[in-house]
């Protein structure tokens, strides 16, 4: 966030902007990527279509993106189709067994409207966890 501000106001300072009347620090640039990122995602969704396809998901142990050190259960969900595959959602989970993938999977489905109805195959992998 630090080398973005910065880089933004060189930008400003060298093309005789004033950087008193822009709002340049790191919790702005956060908001304004967050802000971003949200109405990307808003787009992709209202205008993505599954008309019959798979639903792939794995879960991995990743480090958690929220400051700490420590690792989280993070399960990546994927709706593969002909015309192309799209990530429904990369989410953090409270442990990897069966039903709390099962859930997970059914709410990414339910966020983008795909009704279990045009799934034809899923493929997941199965572990001790999930046993």
């Amino acid at each position: 966030h630090q080398q973005a501000t910065a880089f933004l106001s060189s930008i400003i300072n060298n093309s005789g902007g004033n950087l008193d009347d822009i709002a340049v620090s790191t919790s702005t640039a956060r908001r304004s990527r967050a802000t971003a990122r949200a109405e990307g995602a808003s787009s992709i969704k209202s205008s993505y279509t599954f008309l019959i396809g798979q639903i792939n998901f794995d879960g991995k142990l990743l480090g958690d993106l929220e400051g700490s050190f420590e690792k989280v259960n993070r399960l990546a969900v994927v709706a593969v189709q002909k015309e192309g595959n799209q990530l429904l959602c990369i989410a953090k989970t409270d442990d990897s067994t069966g039903k709390v993938e099962a859930a997970t999977v059914k709410e990414a489905l339910d966020n983008w409207g795909i009704s279990s109805d045009n799934i034809i195959a899923s493929c997941f992998d199965t572990t001790s966890s999930n046993t």
